[in-house]
């Protein structure tokens, strides 16, 4: 994920999106961790430097989980946020989110399931990315590069780094590639699954029914059929089956 910080004081602008991040898992029931072997979700922040672009890494691989972190990012930091990625060295795709909101989606090999034309609504809106460019590039040159057939798509994105003003080490670089204990200023947060209490764990054993609702009274009449309805709810163990 790249975030456009622009001419805003870079330090001040990294320290907020450290905690943003740190509030974002918090408030989603996670808990920060020192311990490595126990992150469960873990995010690298790359050091200052003269770019006006951040890199975050994000360690999930599920696109909802990344996209959300991504909108949080640019609607609390106030700063665009792109997201990209390659799958399997095949597919680039590239979201621009703006205000907590999805503006526009590149997908370079998205085809319709009705039929082998691609699909216009991720071809991507070259204009909307305009003022995100390096100084003088217009938004043409873009849309030459999404044009292009590339045969792997890290050499679109080692291009896109170019007129966006990306670090192109780290644009083409997976998150399980980066050496960030041996690069000075990277910061890495480490996040796992808050633990249970004894009260919050389930209870192990036969599932145990309760009745949770009042049955009202019915008139029955011979030969109609009979059919009572009950809300119930398990105080026991697995209820896994019924």
């Amino acid at each position: 994920m790249q975030i456009y910080i622009g001419s805003n004081p870079k330090k001040a602008i990294r320290n907020r999106l450290i905690g943003i991040i740190k509030q974002t898992f918090l408030q989603a029931g996670y808990i920060e961790t020192f311990d490595n072997k126990k992150a469960q979700r873990r995010i690298l922040i790359s050091p200052l430097e003269d770019e006006a672009w951040l890199t975050v890494f994000d360690g999930e691989t599920n696109n909802y989980e990344a996209e959300n972190l991504a909108k949080v990012i640019s609607k609390k930091l106030l700063c665009p946020s792109v997201l990209t990625m390659v799958q399997e060295s095949q597919n680039l795709e590239m979201s621009l989110f703006r205000n907590g909101s999805l503006i526009d989606r590149y997908f370079n090999r998205f085809y319709s399931a009705e039929s082998e034309t691609v699909d216009e609504n991720f071809q991507g809106q070259s204009p909307l990315w305009r003022d995100l460019l390096t100084p003088n590039t217009q938004d043409q040159k873009l849309r030459n590069i999404w044009n292009e057939n590339y045969i792997f798509p890290e050499d679109m994105l080692q291009n896109i780094a170019g007129i966006f003003g990306w670090n192109l080490e780290l644009a083409a670089t997976r998150v399980g590639d980066v050496d960030y204990k041996n690069i000075p200023g990277f910061t890495c947060l480490c996040f796992r699954a808050r633990e249970k209490s004894l009260y919050e764990e389930r209870v192990e054993g036969p599932p145990v029914l309760r009745q949770c609702n009042e049955v009202s009274r019915v008139e029955l009449a011979v030969g109609e059929p009979l059919n009572l309805h009950y809300k119930v709810y398990n105080y026991g163990g697995s209820a896994q089956g019924l």
